[in-house]
Order: structure tokens, then sequence, then C-alpha cells
């Protein structure tokens, strides 16, 4: 009895060490991939974070399968459990429109067609806001009175929306406006400069839901004792910078960050063939580089937090 159990201990471990062996091979190395690819890089804005978070579920694809192949069963079997998991994947995507898969396949969609970035102005259905973050489930935007406003990348992609170019855009009655950073003080300008030309020439003009219960003598209207709108101090501060400051924030971060990563790479060229002395002054530079680009994503994370 004793060489029975002992025999057949033996060929069962021989048998599943294959498979117990690959599930600890794929979960360490799932592991770290995971503390590689994204958890090392918490400081890592949502948008640069997509295409690791794209990788990390190919990996874990990947590594199902693997896991599937090494277990010990009749081809048949096997070829069964692959079809499974086909199905599976293919209901994942078929019911990707009411799943999170949806708003994964959506942020790819945007992302493949690059029509939002960051800092652009973004009007869709009730909301309008500048974009501060793009990530795989969501895109941010901050909205005039300062909030922060998630949207569904499903609800963007069903949704028509208009971006704001950033070459400039027109404001009705005003004219063209070159620098759409100043989008909202432009509608407001615009909006006082009609209700003071009016007033001034002796249009009465109040909200709608204006009501007063005072007597007024025949012909007095309600307008402004100054036609003068445009007497305010020119030192008060611009309402965008209250208004979307983390938006701005984030489009200039972009703006600095690109800048570095392609000096960066020019470095990299030039230090490749280069020589001796020339490559060592290269290699410098180019750590002063990598250490500035370091040090402002630690900046970012730690003031866009508490923006947030």
């Amino acid at each position: 009895m004793p060489a029975t159990l002992y025999m057949f201990l033996r060929d069962t471990l021989i048998l599943w060490s294959p498979a117990v062996f690959s599930v600890i091979a794929v979960l360490a190395g799932l592991r770290f991939f995971d503390w590689w690819l994204l958890k090392r890089h918490s400081d890592m804005g949502s948008e640069k974070k997509l295409p690791r978070q794209l990788a990390m579920l190919a990996l874990t694809g990947v590594s199902m399968t693997i896991v599937l192949l090494t277990l010990p069963l009749q081809d048949s079997i096997r070829n069964q459990l692959l079809a499974i998991l086909g199905l599976i994947a293919t209901a994942i995507m078929g019911l990707s429109s009411t799943t999170l898969v949806s708003n994964a396949m959506a942020s790819v969609m945007l992302r493949t067609t690059n029509s939002i970035r960051t800092g652009d102005y973004l009007p869709v259905g009730e909301h309008f806001g500048r974009v501060t973050e793009r990530g795989l489930m969501h895109t941010e935007i901050q909205m005039e009175s300062r909030e922060l406003t998630t949207l569904p990348n499903s609800f963007l992609i069903s949704n028509p929306f208009t971006i704001v170019r950033s070459s400039g855009t027109i404001i009705s009655i005003s004219g063209f406006l070159s620098d759409v950073k100043r989008l909202l003080s432009a509608h407001s300008d615009s909006c006082k400069a009609v209700i003071g030309s009016l007033h001034c020439a002796g249009v009465e003009i109040v909200s709608p839901g204006f009501m007063n219960q005072r007597s007024l003598s025949e012909g007095a209207k309600v307008i402004l004792n100054s036609c003068d709108l445009g007497s305010e101090s020119n030192n008060e501060q611009v309402p965008e910078e209250m208004m979307v400051d983390k938006a701005d924030d984030a489009e200039q971060v972009k703006i600095v960050r690109e800048k570095l990563e392609a000096e960066l790479k020019v470095l990299e060229q030039q230090a490749e063939e280069a020589e001796n002395d020339a490559r060592e002054q290269i290699q410098m530079r180019n750590k002063v580089r990598a250490q500035q680009l370091a040090d402002l994503n630690n900046r970012v994370s730690e003031g866009l937090k508490d923006k947030a």
C-alpha cells in the first residue's frame, strides 16, 4: 500500500509539475511587469499609462493561454478549452457597449484619431471645459467653475463633440480669437459689449427672469448708469487662470515634457555617433535632461494632486 501511494504521488507530481511551474512563472512574470510598467511610475499621468495598461492586458491574455497549454489534458479537451476562451473573448468584445471594455476600446479609438488633446476646450452634450487628463476608461475636463468632471470614453464616441482649434476660433460679434486660452474671457467681453451698446442706445435689456415691484415713471428704463464697460483695471487676474488652472498646467507640462523627451532622443543619437571625450560630454548632458524630466514628473504629480 505505501509503495502504491508513493507511485501515485510521484506520477501525479511528474504529470502536474509543468503546469504548476508555469502558473508560478506566469504569476511572477505578471507581478514583475505590473511593477515595471505601472507601479514604479506612480507619478505618470493617465494619458502616459494607457499604452502600458493595454500591454498588461495583452500579457494577461497570453499568460492565460500559456497556462492552459501546459495543463496535463487530452488534446481534445485542451482544444475545447481554447475554443471556450476564444468565445469568452468574443463575448466580451460583443458586449463591450455595456461594459468597461467599451471605454477601453473607445480610448484606443480616440487615441488613434488623435482628435482630443490635453488642454483643448471640449464642448460635448451639456458639458464644457478644458481637457486635463486622458485615461484608459475616462477623459477628465475642468469646467468653468473649476470643478473636475469625468466623462466616460464611450460617452465621447457616442456623442458628437466640437474641439476648439488651438490656432484660433471665431467669437460671434467679436470676430477671430487667436489666443484660445482667453475663450471664456472673450465670450464674457462680447456679452458685456453687446449689453453696453444696447444700454447706451437707450434699449432696455435685462435677464428673462427679471422681476421688480418698483413703481417707475412712464418712459423710465432699466439701464446701466455708465456706458463704459471697459474701464475695469487691466491688472486683474485673467479669469481663465483660476477657472481652468489644472487644464492649463497640464497643457504646459505636456509641452515641456515633449521638448525634454525630444532633446533626450537627439542626445542619445549624438552619443552613439560621437567618440571618447565628446561622448562623455553628451552623456552628461543626457543625464541632466533625464533628471530634469524626472523632477518635472514629480512636481507635476504633487502639484496636480494639490489642485485636485
